[in-house]
């Protein structure tokens, strides 16, 4: 399900191809030990690879989670 979301996520209106060389992608952070727990979830924007802008918008929560590309 997680893997979904972060694909759906490549197909929203807020993710645009970034003009440098990475391909526009989807994330979805989940904790490690609850699946279905979603702690982050956002895509590539702003010239901001999508691993790049959850960092830098949930960088404590991070530890210990999983992650889906």
């Amino acid at each position: 399900m997680c893997m979904f979301l972060a694909l759906h996520m490549e197909k929203s209106p807020m993710c645009v191809s970034p003009s440098e060389k990475f391909n526009k992608t989807g994330i979805v952070v989940c904790e490690s030990n609850k699946i279905h727990k979603v702690v982050a979830m956002s895509c590539s924007r702003e010239n901001l690879h999508a691993v790049q802008h959850v960092m830098l918008n949930v960088p404590c929560s991070l530890s210990n989670c999983t992650v889906y590309l």
